[in-house]
């Protein structure tokens, strides 16, 4: 039977976003994108009672016999059975080893195989390719910036995740230092002052000569990154989004420079399709 409605989900460390998506038109269906705050340190009934809340409410938009839900999620999982393998990566430890397909598929009351896991950071770059058809013969490379880092590469028709985030890189991993996450801490131990997220940061931008600092050598550490990604894969184009495009304007030029300094002359492209591109990804990556 073909399937015409899907409902696309995206959850992250800190949020969860639906909407339910065309699979003929590859659109969003109006009014049913929702983005809520998740608490990824609850227990795993919290967690799955909080995920099947939000996922009701955007099936309620819509009158649908058979519920079908693609499910962009973060790494490590085992995507074809549903069983979270997160530990120890400060999101959902409380999941590690349970079959999160079977928890979703009891709560909603749908059969499990009318649920797939998908990887996000492929999710991300499937969802902005959906926006162009001018990249269907180019090699791509994306980074999705938020609380985590996602990358992913297009290269002959085909995406795939570049699994870079916990690359090693200066004394960490890159995520440690190209993440929302990175401003928080690191403004944290620079002020003794917490910073709610990367928007607060952008709001005292102007008069706060730490916040400026920060971006300065936030705009260095990522055009490092971006130098080794593109050293790599040779891409024809850069795709940039996430929570980090909040503040973009913080970075922009100085990202420029040291791109330019490092001989980088890929176009750089900011998400066309965000806050959607994973959710929109997710859906149209799943199938019929």
């Amino acid at each position: 039977m073909k399937i015409n409605l899907v409902l696309g989900v995206d959850i992250s460390a800190s949020h969860i976003k639906v909407a339910l998506v065309d699979l003929e038109t590859k659109k969003i269906m109006d009014d049913s994108y929702v983005r809520q705050p998740i608490n990824s340190w609850g227990n795993a009934d919290e967690i799955i009672n909080s995920w099947t809340s939000i996922i009701l409410s955007a099936f309620d938009k819509q009158k649908i016999a058979e519920k079908y839900i693609r499910i962009a999620m973060p790494g490590p999982f085992d995507y074809a059975n549903g069983v979270s393998l997160m530990l120890g990566q400060k999101k959902y430890d409380s999941l590690y080893g349970l079959s999160v397909k079977q928890l979703l598929a009891k709560k909603l009351n749908i059969p499990s195989e009318n649920i797939r896991f998908l990887n996000d950071s492929t999710c991300f770059l499937n969802g902005e390719l959906s926006y162009s058809d001018g990249f269907r013969n180019q090699t791509v490379i994306a980074l999705n910036i938020g609380t985590g880092l996602a990358s992913a590469v297009y290269k002959n028709g085909i995406s795939v995740d570049a699994q870079l985030w916990n690359s090693s890189f200066l004394d960490y991993t890159a995520e440690d230092y190209i993440s929302s996450g990175w401003f928080l801490k690191e403004y944290v131990k620079l002020t003794g002052i917490n910073i709610i997220n990367i928007k607060g940061l952008r709001r005292i931008y102007s008069k706060s000569p730490v916040a400026r600092e920060l971006f300065k050598a936030f705009s260095v550490n990522l055009a490092n990154f971006i130098y080794e990604f593109v050293l790599r894969e040779e891409p024809d184009y850069i795709i940039l989004g996430g929570e980090v495009l909040d503040a973009y304007p913080c970075f922009k030029t100085d990202l420029g420079k040291n791109l330019i300094k490092k001989n980088i002359n890929v176009p750089l492209i900011l998400s066309k399709a965000d806050p959607y591109s994973s959710v929109l990804g997710a859906a149209l990556s799943g199938g019929n």
